[in-house]
């Protein structure tokens, strides 16, 4: 059975899907949007949950602002996942790849909020447990995706990035590490303000040109 899925993988074109035809892209991209819409969803249970239960439960800015990059760092993802939707190769490579960055990222978002949520007072505490995991996760599933697309796909899959773009993410996964180890208040909530403007560049950006 392990061999007869490696020859199927490695047919080119289409793929079977019912009675119609499901590109590279389509199979690859099926895995990544389920991992990434669960993740996304259980953020936004879990906020649904903090404000149902306000004011008993104190949700402060560390992690609000964590899970909004959670959230916009999903949506990133799904965008690049969209822009390379020409060039994913007819591989296993490809879809490895995708199950271990999307694992990362659906890993960092059940972190980002607790599971106890009616037992907690003050969310501030269990941010401080667990926002190097969050932000760990984070930066190595960015690493990873741009890493594995060179690897799988050439530098032809950066032609569309300026030099604004590359200040940017490098400026991102900066970010992300020094969020790592910092523990102080203020600090920490001016890194996740910079990450979270830093995701949300591109869709404002992209408003004001209209």
């Amino acid at each position: 059975m392990a061999g007869a899925g490696r020859l199927c993988l490695r047919r080119s074109g289409s793929m079977q899907a019912g009675g119609g035809r499901m590109s590279i892209f389509e199979y690859v991209f099926s895995l990544y949007s389920l991992l990434l819409g669960l993740a996304l969803a259980h953020l936004l249970s879990g906020l649904a949950k903090v404000v149902e239960a306000r004011p008993q439960i104190r949700l402060g800015w560390p992690t609000a602002l964590l899970a909004l990059l959670m959230m916009s760092s999903l949506t990133i993802f799904w965008e690049i996942a969209w822009r390379a939707r020409d060039a994913v190769p007819d591989n296993s490579a490809a879809l490895f790849g995708s199950l271990i960055i999307c694992s990362l990222l659906y890993f960092a978002a059940i972190l980002v909020l607790p599971s106890d949520i009616a037992q907690r007072r003050d969310l501030d505490e269990h941010f401080f447990s667990e926002k190097a995991k969050v932000l760990g996760c984070l930066l190595l599933a960015n690493l990873l995706a741009y890493g594995s697309r060179y690897a799988l796909m050439g530098w032809r899959t950066f032609a569309y990035f300026s030099w604004a773009d590359w200040a940017e993410l490098c400026l991102f996964l900066a970010g992300c590490a020094a969020g790592i180890f910092v523990n102080g208040r203020k600090p920490i909530i001016a890194i996740l303000a910079l990450l979270v403007f830093l995701n949300l560049v591109d869709p404002i950006s992209t408003l004001l040109e209209r």
